[in-house]
């Protein structure tokens, strides 16, 4: 293994990280399971638009993270064809 292949598979391994975090920390789609923890907090019209605004941002984030780590494991694959 090259230097450049672990240092791919360091950052390939730093942003599987993250994208784990990032799907896990956004909302479910069910609005009901939200009332039942909050206990109906969510219901205020600021609450509702800071809740899209922070999913919408969060999705923006998990489609590029997601690029990323294909682009990297692909990188890796073919690096790992030529010098091999």
């Amino acid at each position: 293994m090259t230097a450049f292949q672990i240092v791919v598979s360091i950052i390939l391994f730093i942003f599987s990280v993250v994208l784990v975090i990032i799907v896990l920390s956004q909302q479910g789609k069910d609005p009901y399971l939200g009332n039942a923890i909050a206990g109906g907090a969510a219901e205020s019209f600021l609450g509702k638009n800071k809740a899209r605004t922070i999913d919408s941002m969060l999705t923006k984030i998990t489609r590029v993270i997601a690029v990323i780590f294909i682009a990297l494991t692909v990188i890796l694959n073919i690096s790992q064809i030529f010098f091999s």
